[in-house]
């Protein structure tokens, strides 16, 4: 590759990026604050989390669970990381973060098409295609379909008022890992294995989800592409290997089993399913049949195998209710990156066969047309990223009371003012987590009956040690309003206070008093009996490890899902309880350290 040619695509590149960053520019320079996305919920792991090396308890969702559940690593690091070299508040730097990737999605997309086709010019152009159009919103839309939805900036109010910049940070990686992989097979270097196998890991660590939109980019990418397959499945295998091996640490097998568990949960498969898979799979052999027999270019091939796979994926679950894939209706993401390379290097053959003058003034007319769209999507985006103060908030001002008026104490919290509330305090919630990454299965289902009303609800909120529970009536600013009979606690519960809606109700029996003296050590008192099994209102985990007087005890799961001790002696007693991550913890940190090392050294050693 000449040095012109270099200089072109780093042109390219750099013209892609200012676009970008010309529409989204707002979110590096004040809050914005919407309330009903999950922002809130990455600024408070960013804020919150102690170390991301050593073993660390996160008290302050879902009864407590091991760091490593409380959220995907990649974006709340790199928020921390911002939060202290812009010396910012963690919400400013969630969106300097979300900023980040809007730019550099394209970038990306720009990289892997000129990377496998050495043609920068309409790599480019695949790259502006994904920036200014949305043509995911014609085929499977969010909402009322409409024709003006394809030049929606769809991509960017994902990222901007809801919670997908972890998928989009992923994308990212994904699509630089397809490069990297292709590369490896086709030169069959361990440089380049090692090279794809960090990407693919950055994928997962952004977005452990992600992984299934990489297995489909893999199977059409493989499929496409010529070359000996035992070459193409050691090296495919090698990278996922030392991926895996990589983001072990933070991605251990209990969190990846309970991402099952909560995806099977709301998504169980049938016989009905395992046919429309069997159908999907008919298609697919068909579409591979004749794409190969008609397609001599393995480029456009790859192109045209993964649009088809994720368009199907996704319509099939938006106008046929058919789920595929666990969470297809996420797979929009992949949809835009994949239609922009599909159509424009499959016009690519056409606009050849052009007159230079003709291509010349179409060419002309596209970037302007382009041109007109980035500024009305720069117009939507100031009025998308306005300031916004989050005091004002009723999330704000309920989670400042609560840690005001009940500090060290469980409270259930609902819907946004849950998902905002460590944000701004320390408050210790009942709720308050991902449910994707669920780790208490048992606490999750009794905090649903407590949620649907339940008759049991005041008993399972005293055997989770809550107490206040704050609800939220139909007619308050919360946006998610859990409870589905918000009178339930009326005259039942002593009102604590009430304020545009939201209604604060004390539990009456007071839960064992615990003590926390660090992240992973806390105190609790507890009296009862001899050979008494005494519940302690944190979630179990074998790291933990319990003292009473100086002796070790054992600690146990109840049937709450909390940790349970038998005392030794009847009376009143401390227990000291000490958290080390156990021993998978410390296997997974080891195979990760050894992966970082393998992986160095076959790029050093090319």
């Amino acid at each position: 590759m000449s040095r012109v040619e270099r200089v072109r695509a780093a042109a390219y590149a750099a013209v892609l990026l200012w676009l970008n960053a010309y529409v989204c520019r707002d979110w590096l320079y004040h809050p914005t604050a919407w309330m009903n996305s999950l922002h809130g919920s990455w600024a408070a792991v960013a804020r919150l989390s102690d170390g991301w090396l050593q073993p660390s308890w996160w008290p302050f969702w879902d009864m407590g669970m091991p760091a490593e559940f409380a959220a995907p690593p990649l974006v709340p690091v790199m928020a921390a990381g911002i939060a202290g070299l812009r010396h910012v508040s963690h919400l400013m730097a969630v969106q300097t973060v979300s900023a980040i990737f809007y730019c550099a999605a394209p970038v990306a997309l720009f990289l892997l098409a000129w990377g496998i086709t050495r043609s920068a010019g309409y790599a480019f152009l695949a790259g502006l295609f994904y920036s200014v159009l949305s043509p995911a919103q014609l085929l499977a839309t969010d909402g009322v379909f409409s024709w003006a939805a394809f030049l929606a900036p769809h991509r960017f109010n994902l990222q901007a008022m809801w919670d997908e910049t972890p998928r989009c940070a992923a994308l990212t990686f994904l699509l630089l890992f397809l490069l990297l992989l292709a590369r490896a097979v086709e030169a069959r270097r361990a440089a380049y294995i090692a090279a794809s196998a960090v990407a693919l890991a950055l994928t997962i660590l952004a977005s452990p989800y992600a992984v299934v939109a990489a297995v489909v980019a893999v199977l059409c990418l493989l499929t496409a592409m010529p070359g000996d397959g035992w070459t193409k499945l050691w090296c495919t295998a090698g990278a996922a290997v030392l991926a895996f091996a990589l983001a072990a640490r933070w991605l251990p097998p209990s969190v990846w089993l309970a991402m099952g568990a909560s995806t099977a949960a709301g998504e169980t498969w049938s016989i009905a399913q395992v046919q429309n898979v069997t159908r999907g799979a008919v298609v697919w052999f068909s579409v591979e049949f004749v794409t190969i027999r008609y397609v001599r270019d393995w480029r456009l091939r790859f192109f045209a195998f993964w649009t088809f796979a994720v368009c199907a994926v996704t319509m099939l679950a938006s106008h046929a209710g058919l789920r595929i894939l666990p969470q297809a209706s996420r797979f929009r993401i992949e949809m835009e990156a994949a239609i922009a390379l599909a159509v424009v290097f499959g016009l690519r053959p056409l606009l050849e066969r052009l007159p230079w003058n003709v291509r010349g003034a179409l060419l002309l007319v596209a970037l302007w047309l382009a041109g007109v769209q980035v500024v009305q999507q720069r117009r939507l985006a100031k009025d998308v990223l306005y300031p916004a103060d989050v005091a004002t908030t009723i999330e704000y001002r309920t989670a400042q009371r609560v840690a005001r008026e009940l500090p060290g104490t469980r409270v259930l919290l609902p819907g946004s003012i849950a998902a905002w509330a460590n944000a701004f305090t320390d408050v210790l919630q009942v709720a308050g987590g991902f449910g994707g990454m669920a780790y208490n299965g048992a606490h999750q289902r009794a905090l649903a009956s407590i949620y649907r009303g339940d008759a049991r609800s005041l008993l399972l909120l005293e055997a989770y040690g809550v107490r206040a529970v704050v609800v939220s009536g139909p007619e308050s600013k919360e946006y998610w309003k859990p409870f589905a009979h918000p009178s339930m606690f009326e005259g039942g519960l002593p009102v604590l206070w009430s304020e545009e809606g939201v209604t604060a109700y004390r539990v009456p029996r007071d839960p064992p008093p615990l003590t926390w003296k660090s992240r992973n050590h806390f105190q609790v008192r507890v009296e009862g009996s001899r050979d008494e099994a005494i519940s302690i209102p944190v979630s179990y985990h074998a790291g933990w490890h319990a003292e009473i007087a100086g002796h070790s005890v054992a600690v146990t799961r109840d049937a709450f899902g909390l940790m349970s001790v038998r005392l030794e002696e009847s009376g009143v007693v401390t227990v000291e309880l000490r958290y080390d991550g156990g021993w998978e913890l410390r296997l997974c940190g080891w195979l990760s350290l050894g992966a970082l090392l393998v992986a160095a050294a076959l790029v050093v050693r090319r």
